[in-house]
């Protein structure tokens, strides 16, 4: 059965926006993140300097549609903020670090990645990228990689999965395994006449919208089709970990900063069977 991965959030084009309300000395702030789901999860989080830091950081890469749009003295602010959270990172032994790793990341940034490639697509009109998730088992030892790509018709998700090795706290040795192709999901509200803006085609929507409901129901039990992926090893070395926030670098010099999906439960460990 084809499942989705961490349920990703619906296609909206600022992936999140923050708020941080002020607080009295000595209490708590909350930051309100609304993410392409529109939903507004609270995440506590302490009244200190590099709290505060986070939150300019979140608020500046919010409007960089996930790092394809952005000018370069806005790039240039962004890693400098990046560096001074990166030399406030909490210090954490192996199992605190994996336990923090575990869970569902929504690509909030990146940065000189293969990952721009992916966002491109959104400019092909027509179509759209949906969340950029990693899911991460810490005891299962398993990192999956997934994207959306949508048009007015369908969407589909392409997944990538690694098993995983915390070398140390801060390093992981990744090996990429297999690659998947989830089968489409049809879009039963879709309206050609709207799409193509020709009000004759009107009396064909519903029939459109019925036939695109039976092939979601027949493709639910279809697993979906497995994609060759050349087995590598890589490392991710993870610069800045909290309870809701992680910067990370890739050996190909990629800069990632991730948003853990909050109040959702850990999702399936498997997107095919």
């Amino acid at each position: 059965m084809t499942t989705q991965l961490c349920s990703p959030p619906s296609l909206r084009s600022n992936l999140l926006t923050l708020r941080v309300h002020k607080s009295a000395p000595g209490t708590r702030k909350l930051i309100h993140q609304t993410f392409a789901t529109g939903s507004s999860p609270s995440v506590a989080v302490r009244d200190v300097p590099s709290e505060r830091l986070k939150a300019s950081l979140l608020n500046a890469v919010s409007t960089t549609g996930r790092g394809l749009q952005v000018e370069s003295h806005k790039a240039a602010d962004i890693s400098e903020m990046v560096s001074k959270l990166e030399s406030a990172c909490p210090s954490l032994n192996v199992t605190q670090a994996a336990s923090r790793l575990d869970g569902c990341w929504n690509l909030a940034y990146t940065a000189n990645s293969e990952l721009i490639v992916f966002l491109g697509l959104g400019r092909v009109p027509g179509i759209q990228v949906g969340a950029i998730v990693q899911e991460i088992d810490s005891i299962a030892g398993t990192f999956v990689n997934q994207v959306t790509i949508s048009s007015p018709f369908a969407s589909r998700a392409v997944s990538v999965s690694a098993s995983f090795q915390l070398d140390t706290a801060r390093r992981l040795r990744l090996r990429f395994e297999q690659g998947a192709l989830a089968q489409p999901t049809f879009n039963t509200a879709a309206s050609l006449s709207s799409i193509l803006n020709l009000g004759a085609l009107r009396s064909l929507d519903q029939p459109l919208q019925q036939s695109a409901s039976r092939l979601n129901n027949a493709l639910e039990s279809v697993p979906g089709l497995p994609l060759p992926v050349f087995p590598a090893e890589t490392w991710l070395l993870n610069t800045y970990l909290d309870e809701d926030l992680r910067i990370s670098r890739g050996d190909g010099g990629g800069l990632f900063i991730l948003m853990r999906q909050a109040g959702l439960p850990y999702p399936s460990r498997a997107y095919t069977s």
